[in-house]
């Protein structure tokens, strides 16, 4: 297998005892921009959407996995039913996306920063008007 990218994530029951059970998971961008992923099978971690089609940049979480489309759009499957779990903003569109433990943080067209999930840690808050810097490729 080729690929442009490469994201994975693990994390095992010792460290998350609540977790539904221990996780390794990876997705890829292969060279035709398509997602592949594989590793441990949690609510739907490893089964891009269908129709999501060629994608930009790419993320996973704990138990999730997002996309971004050539349009900027994000995607996500996997588990998103915590009580703590923050939405991701609606109409959002992206340059890139990171994440950590369970939330993602996505760089806007206007480069300012748009977080969603896992909001247990307070690591989705940040200044409204903060900037980033993001080189084009």
């Amino acid at each position: 297998m080729k690929v442009r990218l490469l994201a994975a994530t693990t994390h095992g029951r010792e460290k998350l005892p609540n977790a539904p059970t221990s996780n390794s998971h990876v997705c890829a961008i292969e060279l035709d921009g398509t997602v592949t992923c594989w590793g441990d099978e949690v609510e739907g971690n490893l089964t891009p959407p269908s129709d999501l089609g060629p994608v930009i940049d790419l993320a996973v979480a704990s138990y999730d996995s997002c996309a971004v489309k050539l349009d900027g759009t994000p995607v996500c499957w996997g588990i998103e039913t915590e009580p703590r779990f923050h939405p991701m903003p609606q109409g959002l569109k992206l340059k890139a996306l990171r994440s950590k433990m369970g939330t993602y943080c996505g760089i806007k067209l206007d480069d300012t920063l748009a977080c969603w999930g896992d909001e247990q840690h307070s690591h989705i808050t940040f200044p409204a008007d903060m900037k980033v810097y993001f080189p084009s490729p």
